[in-house]
């Protein structure tokens, strides 16, 4: 078996001071109304992004969608000139909207490149995403229609039927299967209780074996899912929150091909790190160190922990400093990896689990070697287990950790 690394690309969403995290989710005691909350204009300004979509949230295509209301508001304020903080697809689908209605905007991103939480690379000599990777949603995705009208190829895929390992032996059943029984057994859960709660007392009553079964589901299904512990997880909307696994697909030529598509020809100023944002009785001035620039309006559509350290004048009205605190922000990180040769078992899906009840780590792996012609996988792994690798190690002690896990994969 040849293990040895060829290339590898790794990311750091957690610490980026342009992200603080990958994608947000409701808090106990929220609901998808502070969503709608934090997206309702305010002045001259709109918030926009995935986590302001009530049902496509934690999505590129939602954050899409976003930017899009964003623009259609500011077109039937009048504006003559909008400023957007942030070039992820929020901003980018703002901004394209409004150019293409014929209104002056600039986008400003901090960030030395466009794109947001999406960033192509090369990775052993083919394009791999180290962000988003999936449109979910096919009868839905604005973004699919786009790729396939494009002519870019999407590869279908199958969240549900995953090739599973354990280091402790099979599972009785599939891990959706187990998360599902036991949200039968906690029942109806309450407004303000989180998931952790909600799920103790019926994973106290099972025996080693369910426990110990429950509680891979669980990293298999939930802590992935969100990247957060399930303390910070609204019982009650977590289960009704959209997911993965309906007409979900990928593009082998990575997202960075939309993203360089729809910001054809807009006006956006890479490495401008937005300090504040004023509003005035007939304009918006956005700040960064050295200068500013005035509009009549604003959208801002920067990830919601980078929100928190923008500064507002006036603040943000109350409601919204509401909404934001029910809404909280996990964090998955990925590892892409490129070796000589595949010496991994292959899944017709492409998906792989591996669970280990004693030392989680990278939970899933899509395959992309059949697709790419090279032996290249991409794995995930989230927050409660990051301080081990990422806390410590450069990017290259991290691919090597994660192809160590890949290799306890292939061999058990």
């Amino acid at each position: 078996m040849d293990a040895a690394l060829v290339d590898w690309a790794v990311s750091r969403w957690g610490t980026d001071p342009f992200s603080l995290g990958s994608w947000s989710h409701l808090r106990p005691g929220a609901s998808p109304a502070d969503r709608r909350t934090l997206g309702r204009p305010f002045g001259r300004l709109v918030i926009a992004g995935e986590a302001t979509h009530p049902t496509k949230n934690a999505m590129t295509h939602g954050a899409f969608e976003e930017g899009r209301r964003a623009a259609r508001w500011c077109l039937g304020e009048g504006a003559e000139r909008v400023v957007v903080v942030g070039a992820g697809f929020a901003g980018i689908g703002a901004a394209r909207a409004l150019h293409d209605a014929g209104v002056e905007v600039i986008v400003l991103e901090g960030r030395d490149r466009i794109g947001g939480r999406v960033h192509t690379v090369d990775v052993g000599g083919v394009r791999a995403d180290v962000g988003a990777s999936w449109l979910q949603h096919e009868a839905s995705n604005g973004l699919l229609a786009l790729a396939r009208s494009l002519g870019l190829r999407a590869v279908r895929t199958d969240f549900a039927d995953p090739l599973v390992r354990t280091a402790a032996g099979p599972l009785s059943r599939p891990t959706p299967a187990i998360v599902a029984g036991l949200a039968r057994a906690a029942g109806s859960a309450a407004p303000d209780r989180s998931l952790a709660a909600h799920l103790a007392p019926v994973l106290a009553r099972l025996g080693p074996l369910d426990a110990r079964e429950a509680l891979l589901a669980i990293e298999a299904e939930i802590v992935i899912e969100s990247g957060i512990a399930l303390d910070d997880l609204s019982a009650l909307h977590w289960f009704g929150e959209p997911g993965t696994g309906h007409g979900d697909h990928w593009l082998p030529g990575g997202y960075g091909e939309l993203v360089d598509h729809l910001a054809r020809d807009l006006a956006i100023v890479t490495s401008r790190r937005v300090e504040s944002v004023e509003q005035h009785p007939d304009a918006v001035t956005v700040c960064w160190a050295g200068g500013a620039t005035a509009a009549t309006h604003g959208v801002v559509t920067v990830p919601l922990p980078v929100l928190g350290t923008l500064g507002f004048d006036p603040p943000l009205p109350e409601a919204h400093r509401g909404a934001l605190a029910g809404l909280g922000t996990g964090t998955v990180e990925k590892v892409v990896l490129a070796f000589h040769e595949r010496f991994w078992p292959t899944s017709t899906t492409g998906y792989l689990r591996w669970l280990d009840p004693v030392r989680p780590s990278f939970v899933e792996w899509l395959d992309l070697t059949d697709t790419v012609g090279v032996p290249v996988v991409a794995g995930l792994i989230a927050h409660p287990h990051l301080d081990r690798l990422w806390r410590e190690q450069d990017d290259a002690g991290i691919a090597r950790a994660a192809a160590g896990e890949l290799v306890r994969f292939a061999t058990a």
